[in-house]
């Protein structure tokens, strides 16, 4: 197996940054040498800078797993030994080892076209396995799930594909269960362009070299697209959008001031049940404590989570 940075390394620039004390000390740190998202940051993003790009690249892996970690919490409270995790189209586990790292590898599926990430994450991170498909009603999975994580998935995908991976991973579902998912807003759009109508951009061009650009290119939405895909895949249940920069953000318990912000990462829930526990009001993703709205690395992208009660 061929790795791009193998655990132990010592890079000095991560040493420096604080990864071999703290919560994520134990994190493995392989990353396989074919991984797309780490050539992403390190020839797009940080001019071929290694060390750079292995700080972005960690980094948005372990703001992504923080950011759903809460979500969880909020919807579920403590994680019991039942819960059943999916991380779909993960990859080579940029989210995926901190997820494992947090949770028993036994209660985390992972999913992706690239089998061989899949075989990656299994071997590495004792995680369970599936191969997707690029047509989302030839993916089979007899497993159902209480989450669902798709943090780069409906980012790129043309709009015929959107609305049939939400209903394909909604059936995924336990009946309370709930779908994090992650898209581009309007106010993303690059300067020139302007969404069509219907509310849905596509660009065929993406940071994948190995994916067909008409499967997966780059997609904006506008927040109406989004809430009729919703309601088209599963008319029993609504949203809630919680607007944030991505990827530094946090997530925390208590209110921050509302905006109309656009969106990359979204939490959708089906049949929420009003407990003690859902009841109160959802996680509020916010950008820096002063309210700035920056990213580390790349373009700024935002997010937004939706919450579904049942009618």
């Amino acid at each position: 197996m061929s790795l791009s940075y193998k655990s132990g390394e010592g890079h000095p620039l991560l040493a420096a940054l604080g990864w071999s004390v703290g919560r994520y000390a134990g994190v493995n740190l392989d990353v396989h040498a074919a991984d797309e998202m780490l050539q992403h940051y390190q020839w797009n993003i940080h001019g071929g800078d290694r060390g750079q790009s292995l700080v972005s690249y960690f980094d948005s892996g372990r703001r992504i797993w923080q950011a759903m970690s809460e979500i969880l919490h909020w919807r579920f409270g403590p994680i019991g030994p039942h819960f059943r995790l999916l991380d779909f189209a993960s990859g080579y586990g940029r989210v995926t080892r901190f997820a494992a790292h947090d949770l028993p590898p036994e209660q985390i599926w992972v999913a992706d076209i690239d089998a061989e990430g899949v075989r990656f994450q299994e071997a590495t991170f004792g995680v369970h396995g599936l191969v997707s498909q690029a047509d989302p009603d030839r993916f089979t999975c007899d497993v159902r799930f209480d989450a669902i994580l798709v943090s780069s998935l409906f980012t790129h995908l043309p709009a015929a594909t959107f609305g049939g991976w939400l209903r394909r991973l909604l059936r995924l579902l336990q009946p309370d269960g709930l779908l994090a998912f992650s898209v581009h807003g309007e106010d993303l759009v690059p300067p020139g362009r302007e969404l069509p109508p219907s509310g849905v951009l596509f660009d065929r061009a993406s940071e994948s070299g190995s994916l067909p650009t008409e499967q997966y290119g780059t997609t904006w939405v506008a927040e109406g697209f989004v809430r009729r895909a919703i309601a088209a895949a599963a008319p029993e249940s609504s949203a809630h959008r919680i607007p944030a920069v991505w990827p530094t953000f946090r997530i925390s318990g208590s209110s921050c001031p509302s905006r109309a912000a656009p969106s990359p990462d979204c939490a959708f829930a089906r049949g929420l049940r009003v407990s003690s526990n859902t009841a109160r009001s959802p996680p509020t993703v916010c950008g820096s404590p002063a309210g700035s709205r920056t990213a580390s690395a790349g373009p700024p992208l935002a997010s937004c989570g939706w919450r579904s009660a049942a009618r």
